[in-house]
Order: C-alpha cells, then structure tokens, then sequence
C-alpha cells in the first residue's frame, strides 16, 4: 500500500522503536525511527534527546522531507511512558482514539439548562399516570444510565406488557446547546473499570433527571402492548406516561429470583410461549423484548408519512442460529452491531442479520441519539428541515468510532491481565465469521478475540459459501479442500505475545489449532 504523508498540523500517535537498529544520525541530532498508529502513514525519524531502553508511546508532528533520507522527520510532542506500562498505555489508548477527556467535560451551562426543562413538560396535556403498576427494570450490576423498564399484568382479554423508556426528548428541546452537544457526541463510551477510564455519557447528568431511577418518579415514553388469551398481539400504543420504578434489578439478581418472584416468573411464563425461541436468561429475557419494541417502533414509523431512522443491514452475514442459549444471544447482539443507520429514502430498509422487514433504535435514548431522534419523531417535535441523511452518516462514523474504541480497550484489558500467561492453548466458541477472520468467544477468560483465517491475497484461490447453518471455504482448484465452520462451534487456539517491537496490542498473535485453515491447502474436509 502506497504510504501518504498527514497533515503537519496533526498529532500523530505511535512508538518509538528502541532498538539499535532504528538509531539515525543528522548533523548533531540523534533521531529514531517512530511508527505511527495509523498504518498508512510511512515510518518517521523523530529527533530525541535521550535514550530510552524501552519503546516509547509518543505523540509527534510531521516536519519535512529531506532527499536521502528513507524516512521524513517529525518532531516529538510528548512521551507516554514504555509499552505494557498501565498508566502509558491507559493514555495512549485515548490518543490514538482520539478521545480528549476534557471534551467530554459537561460545560456549567448544561446544568441551568437541564434545571429549566426538567420543570417543563411538552407533553404534559397527554402525559397518562401509570405510576400505581408494578414497574421493575433489569440491567447490569451498578448501572445509573437505566433507559428501560417493564410491566407485566393480566387482563380480562388476556395480557398486557408495558415497555418504558426514559422519556429523554421531554427534558431536551431540539437545538438546545446539551442537545447540539450529544449529537455531536452520537453515542455514550463504556469502558473496563480496570483501565482506569470513566464512563462517557452522551448525556451528562441528564441521566439524574430522566434515568427510571428505582422509587423516582420519571417521564416515559412507554409502548402499551395487548395480547389475547392465545398469545396473540392485538393492539400497540405509544403514550407518554409518569411511572416509577418499584425495582432496579441487576442482571444477576434477577436470574437468581426469575422462579420466585412473582412478576418476573409471569413474565418469563408468557415470554415463554410469545417468543419462539424462548428466552433462557434475564439477559435474552429483556433483549427480545427491546428487540420486539425496536421493530414494532419500526413498523409504526413506515405506517405513517413521517420520516424515519431505521436500522439496516444489506450483508446476508451468517444466520443467526435456531436456539436461544447464551451464545446465541451474544451472536445477536454482534448481528445488530454490524448495520447502519439509514432513511425511508434507503432501496431497503430490511435488517437481514435480524431477519426483520424493518428495524429502528427506540429503546436506548440516554445512549443513542439515533433513539433520541426516533423519540422525536413518534412525538411530532422533530423541525421538518432536519436533513436525516446527514444524521444518519454522521451517527454511523460515531458508532464506528465508538465500536473501535471499546474493542480496542477490552483487548488492551485482557492483555495487562494475562500478558504473563502466554504463550498458551485454550478453546473457544466461534460467534461470529466475517471473510478473513472468526471472532471467538474464549469461556475461560469471558473474552471476544478476532482469529484470522486467511489474508485477503488467498482468496484468489478459495471461495467463500454460507449456507443455513454454517460458512465453508472452498479451494477453487480442489473443491473437495474445504473448511467448514458453524456459529455456536467449539474451537481450539493458541495465543501468542511476539517478542518483536510495536505497540502493546499490535504483538498478540492468535492460531486457530483445530480445525486448521492452512490445511485446506493440503487436505480435504475440515470440521
């Protein structure tokens, strides 16, 4: 790939390379050979007054080009501190992703504005009392955030299911300088406590106010679901509503009380017979319901003339398999991270991950704009110039930006805390499968990890087929050389720290053992 130069103006993250081979001379000057975290850029000579015996995290700048010099130089800006060092890689990881913290540093003029609209409500007039219903949410352990929460009851036609979600737009006026500031920001960042990074809300101390905080009374705006005596949906209504929140259950408490108590047991009962596959956990338990609110949020959008953001996925990918385990559930939520954000105006608008006609984003509006646009939209307050396009491409690269960040803190993560185990053997699920790469789920550690398959130059020669169930490749020439794989399957890998130099994260090597993927070169069959 032809490298490009950047812009002398931009800080540049990368390593400093120790080792004496990258030791350049210029006049009085001592340089070394700096590589960038971005790959596109060439390697640089960055001048340095001292010696390091590590390599280094830096930022630096591009200077200039000079004729017989293999590289261009850069000046340095500032040291991090040596690769695997927490506290150096802990601020490398916000540098290379871009992410100043004091960005995310709420301006004092928020709180006046949050303090003025929480004692106004647009919705007032319509706004229906549910607070006396047995409301309850379930979330992870410690979480402040709570965009949702539930009810269930029986009537005299059969069942009710209310699903309340923080009504987030009563308390954010469009334009307001809060709201032009979490559009900005698109999504909230969640990253490992362990890391020492905090938790980027997109919306801060909004969540004081709207958040369905147990024993508080808050605004919702809650999707009213009737069903007969036979299981089947009959009516679907979206009000804005007052509640509160009788329990805030952790995920972990909820499990350990799913046969005891008696609203979660109904719940489970009736989510039982409703949802083919059924639910096995609190965690699939309350994932099908917000899945069933997004789509039925989806379907209310297309049904009237308003505009829409929906959720879309074009890429068949692999089908998301018959059952309802845990992994299962975790395929799914990778399934529906890899669609995008698009308009009515869009050639389809099918989530075929989901196998769903059409998707949206309601339930998570203290998180996601894009839930905040959609709540906005059902109420009639969205301003009919708003260019939903260009929402949506930039909610898209935020999400990506977001996507990446997390990831790339979590593997940061597993390597400070198992750096002194590898190299080492281990078996994973497989629960995901793009063209080059697996991603496995590793029960040993509750961890993702990508294991490459095959560099994109091989597939000149193999062909990639999904089927029902499972993706094989297939060598042209020898189609009888093939490897199969199957979401759900059992795998064994080996993980390896290189010794070679480069940032932390980029020195992990991960092999898929059994099944091999180089021996579609030399055999048949492979399961």
């Amino acid at each position: 790939m032809e490298k490009i130069l950047p812009p002398p103006s931009e800080l540049i993250p990368g390593i400093l390379l120790s080792s004496s081979r990258a030791l350049r001379r210029r006049g009085k000057k001592t340089y070394r050979e700096a590589v960038p975290e971005n790959s596109s850029y060439p390697s640089f000579l960055v001048s340095v007054r001292k010696t390091f015996k590590h390599s280094m995290y830096i930022l630096f700048k591009f200077e200039e080009t000079v004729p017989d010099y293999p590289f261009p130089f850069g000046s340095l800006v500032q040291v991090f501190g040596p690769e695997g060092d927490k506290e150096a890689e802990r601020a490398y990881f916000l540098a290379r992703n871009n992410l100043k913290l004091k960005d995310w540093r709420q301006p004092l003029k928020f709180k006046e504005e949050i303090l003025k609209y929480a004692a106004e409500d647009p919705f007032s007039s319509e706004r229906i009392n549910l607070e006396a219903l047995k409301v309850f949410s379930i979330d992870p352990e410690g979480c402040l955030d709570i965009d949702d929460a539930l009810h269930f009851k029986e009537t005299s036609i059969g069942w009710e299911v209310g699903i309340h979600i923080a009504d987030v737009a009563s308390y954010l006026p469009v334009g307001s300088s809060l709201d032009l500031w979490a559009r900005e920001k698109g999504v909230s960042l969640y990253f490992p406590k362990s890391l020492g990074l905090p938790f980027l809300p997109m919306l801060p101390l909004l969540e004081e106010k709207a958040s369905l905080l147990p024993g508080k009374r808050r605004r919702a705006f809650s999707l009213i679901l009737s069903f007969s005596s036979s299981f089947k949906l009959l009516e679907t209504n979206f009000v804005h509503t007052s509640i509160r929140n009788r329990k805030a259950w952790s995920y972990e408490e909820a499990e350990a009380a799913l046969d005891k108590n008696s609203e979660l047991l109904a719940l489970k009962t009736f989510s039982t017979s409703y949802f083919d596959p059924p639910p096995v956990s609190t965690h699939t338990l309350i994932a099908l319901w917000m899945k069933e609110a997004n789509k039925l949020c989806a379907s209310r959008l297309l049904a009237t003339s308003s505009p829409g953001i929906f959720r879309i996925q074009k890429d068949k990918g692999i089908p998301l398999p018959e059952t309802s385990s845990f992994y299962s559930s975790l395929i799914y939520h990778l399934q529906t991270g890899r669609a995008k954000y698009g308009t009515k105006e869009e050639s389809s608008l099918k989530h075929t991950g989901l196998k769903i006609s059409a998707y949206t984003h309601f339930t998570s509006p203290l998180r996601r704009f894009a839930d905040l646009t959609v709540h906005r939209i059902l109420s009639s307050v969205l301003p009919e110039e708003s260019n939903l396009s260009i929402l949506c491409e930039h909610l898209n690269q935020k999400q990506k930006e977001a996507k990446q960040a997390e990831r790339s803190a979590l593997l940061l993560e597993f390597l400070l805390l198992y750096k002194e185990v590898f190299p080492l053997q281990t078996e994973g699920r497989v629960v995901g499968i793009e063209e080059t790469h697996i991603l496995l789920f590793l029960p040993a550690f509750s961890f993702l990890l990508p294991c490459p398959l095959f560099s994109k130059a091989m597939f000149e020669f193999i062909e990639r087929i999904s089927s029902k169930t499972s993706v094989s490749f297939i060598r042209k020439d020898k189609p009888e050389n093939k490897l199969k794989l199957s979401l759900e399957q059992e795998v064994s890998l080996q993980i390896v720290f290189s010794a070679s130099e480069g940032s932390f994260s980029s020195r992990l090597r991960v092999q898929l053992l059994d099944p091999d993927p180089l021996a579609l070169l030399i055999s048949s069959e492979i399961e």
